[in-house]
């Protein structure tokens, strides 16, 4: 994504070509059909993304084993806390130490409030 043709990151280029691409296919809600996905592990291009594509849902991998953060994810979403889907899979579904130990639904269902209420926090951080 920091790879560089024609003078401009080829990130932007395809943000560039996703938000032309959805301007005709925009819903009642302000977002168009056409979406992008876009990378937790980098949470310094989501801003600049979101600025490119302001109509465009981000699907956001990367949270939890890969290293993102949800609070690396506020900049994705609107006013309104809207605009993104942010995925954890392994940091969610292997949240146990044991998966013999009956109680690894306790955990994977703890992990998953876990990030649920950081998420709403960084939606929130874009409404205050």
């Amino acid at each position: 994504q920091d790879l560089v043709a024609d003078g401009q990151p080829v990130a932007e280029h395809m943000a560039r070509l996703v938000h032309r691409w959805g301007a005709e296919l925009m819903g009642a809600g302000g977002y168009s059909s056409v979406g992008a996905v876009v990378g937790a592990t980098r949470p310094e291009h989501i801003a600049r993304m979101r600025e490119l594509m302001p109509h465009t849902w981000f699907l956001i991998p990367g949270v939890g084993a890969q290293g993102g953060q949800a609070r690396d994810t506020a900049a994705a979403f609107d006013k309104d806390g809207l605009g993104a889907v942010v995925n954890s899979s392994r940091g969610i579904l292997y949240a146990y130490d044991d998966p013999s130990d009956p109680a690894w639904a306790d955990a994977v269902r703890a992990a998953a409030a876990r990030l649920a209420d950081e998420l709403r926090q960084a939606a929130l951080q874009t409404t205050s």
